[in-house]
C-alpha cells in the first residue's frame, strides 16, 4: 500500500510542477513574473551551500478513560550535507553522522525513510512527504510514571508507521510574496510582503505494533477499546491561510506561514487481539506551519527554516491518535555565477517540459 500511494503522489506532484511551468512566464518569453521592486531573481546563478537537518515524525494516543496522551518519538537522527540549486532545481545530499547519533541506548533504534520534497514556484508551493518508521520511545514517561527517572526512554522497537501526504497551497500575491526566497535562495525579497494561500491536501497513515500502545502502568485504567493498531486513515480537504515575509536592511528576513484545513477522515480498522474491526469517518484538521529566519545577501546567505504539520480528530470526550511531521534545517551557502556547463543541460531539460 505504502509504495503505491508513494507513486501516485510523485506522479501528481511533477504533473502539478509540469502544469506549472507550462503556464508561467519564463527566461523564453518576453515578460517577467514578479515585482522588481520587491524580489530580486538569482535563478540564472549556481547556490551551493551546506547545512544539517533533523527530519522526524510524531504520535500521540489520547485515552478517552485516564485523559492521558502518551507521545511516541523515533530516535532523531542528524544529517549533514551539501546542495545546489539553480533556476527551479534543486538537489540536496545528506548522510548520518555516527558521531552525532550514538543514544540508541537512551532512545532506541530507529530504522527510517523519510523523503520530504518542497517545491516552491511562483504560483504554488508544493509539499510531499512519504515516511517509514520502525522504532520509537515513549517521550513523555513521566505523564503516566510519577517521578520518572531513568536514563533510558520507555522503547517499542516492534512499533512502526507508514505516512504519506501531498499539499499545495496557491499564492494570491506572488508578484510581491517569494516562497524561494526564503526557503531555496533562488530569489530575493527586498520588501516586505504577504500574501493569502489556499489550496488542498490528502494523506494516509497506518500504524502496526505487535501489541497495543498503552503502557503496562495504564492497564488497569485505560479504554484496551482505543487500540489503533493495524488501522488505515486517509485525511483529505482544503486548506487557507497567510504567509509573510518581513524584511529588515533589504537582507535579514523571517518568514511564516500559517494553515488550516479541514476535511474528512476515514479510518478503516482491522481486528486486534483488543479491538473488533471498524469503520468510521469524522471531520478532522490539517495545520501545517513553515518558518525560516535568516540573512539573504547578494552573495552569501544562511539561515534556519522549520516545517511541521498536525492531523488527527482531536475531541476532549474521546479517544484520538494525533499524527505529526517535523523537519528542521540550517544552513550556509553561497553564490556562483553558473558555469556553462550547466545552462545547456538545464535549458534543454526545461524547453522539453514546455
Amino acid at each position: 500500500m505504502g509504495k503505491r500511494v508513494f507513486w501516485l503522489f510523485f506522479i501528481s506532484l511533477w504533473g502539478t510542477v509540469i502544469t506549472e511551468m507550462r503556464g508561467q512566464p519564463n527566461e523564453w518569453r518576453d515578460s517577467i513574473d514578479y515585482n522588481p521592486n520587491y524580489i530580486i531573481d538569482y535563478s540564472d546563478q549556481l547556490s551551493v551551500r551546506g547545512f544539517a537537518s533533523i527530519r522526524s515524525t510524531a504520535i500521540s494516543h489520547h485515552d478517552d478513560y485516564t485523559r492521558k496522551s502518551i507521545t511516541y518519538k523515533p530516535n532523531e537522527n542528524i544529517k549533514m550535507g551539501l546542495g545546489a540549486s539553480t533556476d527551479w532545481f534543486s538537489l540536496n545530499i545528506a548522510f548520518n553522522w555516527p558521531l552525532l547519533n550514538n543514544d540508541d541506548a537512551k532512545y532506541g533504534k530507529t530504522k527510517a525513510l523519510d523523503i520530504q520534497s518542497n517545491v516552491f514556484l511562483r504560483y504554488l508551493a508544493i509539499d510531499l512527504v512519504l515516511q517509514q518508521y520502525k522504532g520509537y520511545y515513549i517521550s513523555n514517561p513521566e505523564s503516566y510514571i510519577q517521578q520518572y527517572n531513568l536514563t533510558n526512554y520507555p522503547q517499542r522497537p516492534d512499533l512502526k508507521t507508514i505516512n504519506a501526504g501531498i499539499s499545495g497551497l496557491y499564492v494570491f500575491n506572488h508578484e510581491n510574496f517569494s516562497y524561494r526566497a526564503a526557503f531555496t535562495q533562488t530569489e530575493r525579497q527586498v520588501k516586505s510582503a504577504g500574501s493569502w494561500v489556499s489550496g488542498i491536501f490528502f494523506n494516509y497513515f497506518t500504524m502496526t505494533a505487535d501489541s497495543t500502545l498503552i503502557p503496562n502502568e495504564l492497564n488497569a485504567r485505560a479504554n484496551y477499546q482505543n487500540d489503533f493498531r493495524n488501522t488505515d486513515y486517509y485525511n483529505f480537504g482544503i486548506t487557507g491561510g497567510y504567509a509573510y515575509n518581513l524584511v529588515v536592511f533589504k537582507r535579514v528576513f523571517l518568514s511564516m506561514t500559517c494553515t488550516l484545513g479541514i476535511g474528512p477522515e476515514i479510518e478503516k480498522a482491522k481486528s486486534t487481539d483488543q479491538r473488533e474491526p471498524y469503520s468510521n469517518t469524522v471531520l478532522d484538521e490539517f495545520i501545517a506551519i513553515r518558518v525560516a529566519l535568516g540573512y539573504n545577501g547578494t552573495t552569501y546567505y544562511g539561515g534556519l527554516s522549520a516545517f511541521a504539520t498536525s492531523s488527527g480528530a482531536k475531541e476532549k470526550e474521546a479517544a484520538y491518535l494525533e499524527r505529526g511531521v517535523n523537519n528542521f534545517k540550517i544552513y550556509f551557502g553561497r553564490r556562483f555565477i553558473q558555469p556553462n556547463f550547466l545552462d545547456k543541460p538545464k535549458n534543454k531539460l526545461f524547453k522539453s517540459l514546455l
